[in-house]
C-alpha cells in the first residue's frame, strides 16, 4: 500500500518545476500540503519557505519542499502552488463588516447614482414598494448638490413619502436627511441618541432639519429586534456572511470592527452561533 501512496504521489507532482521526491509515505501526514510556492512567513529568522503543510486548520510545517514529503499520506490533498506566492492572512483594524455590512442590507445605495432630485424620488419611492416588509425606508449617497438651498429639509422628503419615516445617509456618511415622520419617532422614542448624532436646528425654530454625523443612526437605538422583523434580520445575516466572505476572498482574515453597539452584539453571537465566524477573527469596539 505504502508504494501505491508513493507513486500516486510522484504522478501528482510531475506537473510542478520544483518536484519533491518521496521515497515513502510521509510519517506525519497532514490534510493538505502547499510545495512549490514562494512562501512569505512573516518570521524574521526565515522570511520564506517553499512548502507549508495543514493539519486540522493548522500549520504543522513550513519549509522547503523536500522536508514536505514527511507530511503526505494517502489522504493528503496535494496542491502545486507552481511559484506564486503565499502568505499569512491580513489583518484589517479598522473596518465596518458586521454593523455597516448589517445596515447596508436595509438601505438602498441607488442614492449614489442619483443626480436629480427626480432620480432621488424614483430610487425612494422604488425602495418604499420593494420593501413593505420595513418599518422605514433607508438609504445612502444622497449629495446636497441636487438638493434645493444645498441642504436638507424634512418637508421636501415628507412631498415624497409623507406616511413612512425616512432616514438618508449622505455619501459621506456624515450628513442625515430625515423627514417629518422619521424626526417624530426619534424624538419621541430615543432622544438621547438622536441628539448624538448632532441635529441640525434651525436658527429661528429651533426644528431639526437634518444631522451632521449620521455615521452614528442604528434603527436599533430606534425600533426594536420584533419591530424591525424577521425578514430584516435574515436580511442583516445574510450580508453579514457576504461582507466577511468578500474579505476572505482577498485574503483579510481577521478584522476590528470599529463600530458595534450595544443592541446589535444578540444579532453577532446569533450570527456567530450559526457559523458565520467559523473561517475569519472578528474583534469588535463598542461606540
Amino acid at each position: 500500500m505504502a508504494g501505491l501512496v508513493v507513486a500516486a504521489i510522484m504522478v501528482l507532482l510531475s506537473g510542478c518545476a520544483s518536484v519533491p521526491r518521496y521515497d515513502r509515505a510521509g510519517a506525519h501526514p497532514a490534510d493538505c500540503v502547499i510545495y512549490d510556492a514562494r512562501v512569505f512567513t512573516s518570521n524574521a529568522k526565515q522570511p520564506w519557505a517553499e512548502a507549508v503543510a495543514v493539519k486540522d486548520g493548522r500549520l504543522i510545517y513550513v519549509g522547503d519542499n523536500a522536508g514536505a514529503g514527511d507530511f503526505v499520506g494517502s489522504g493528503t490533498r496535494l496542491i502545486c502552488a507552481r511559484g506564486r506566492m503565499l502568505a499569512p492572512g491580513f489583518v484589517d483594524n479598522h473596518c465596518h463588516v458586521l454593523w455597516i455590512g448589517a445596515l447596508m442590507s436595509l438601505m438602498t445605495k441607488e442614492l449614489y447614482d442619483c443626480a436629480s432630485m427626480d432620480d432621488l424620488k424614483a430610487a425612494l419611492l422604488k425602495q418604499s414598494r420593494e420593501n413593505p416588509d420595513l418599518p422605514f425606508v433607508s438609504g445612502v449617497g444622497w449629495r446636497k448638490d441636487y438638493v434645493p438651498g444645498g441642504a436638507p429639509d424634512p418637508a421636501l422628503l415628507d412631498s415624497i413619502i409623507p406616511d413612512r419615516p425616512v432616514y438618508l445617509m449622505a455619501f459621506d456618511a456624515q450628513d442625515g436627511w430625515v423627514n417629518s415622520k422619521g424626526l417624530a419617532l426619534m424624538q419621541e422614542r430615543n432622544p438621547a441618541a438622536m441628539e448624538r448624532m448632532r441635529p441640525i436646528r434651525d436658527k429661528k425654530t429651533g426644528a431639526c432639519t437634518g444631522f451632521r454625523h449620521f455615521h452614528t443612526f442604528s434603527p436599533l437605538d430606534f425600533y426594536t429586534a420584533e419591530q424591525l422583523g424577521a425578514p430584516a434580520k435574515a436580511r442583516m445575516m445574510k450580508a453579514m456572511e457576504a461582507t466577511l466572505q468578500e474579505a476572505l476572498s482577498v485574503g483579510v482574515t481577521t478584522m476590528h470592527d470599529v463600530q458595534i453597539y450595544r443592541d446589535f452584539v444578540p444579532y453577532i453571537l446569533e450570527f456567530r452561533d450559526r457559523g458565520g465566524l467559523e473561517r475569519a477573527r472578528v474583534r469588535c469596539a463598542f461606540r
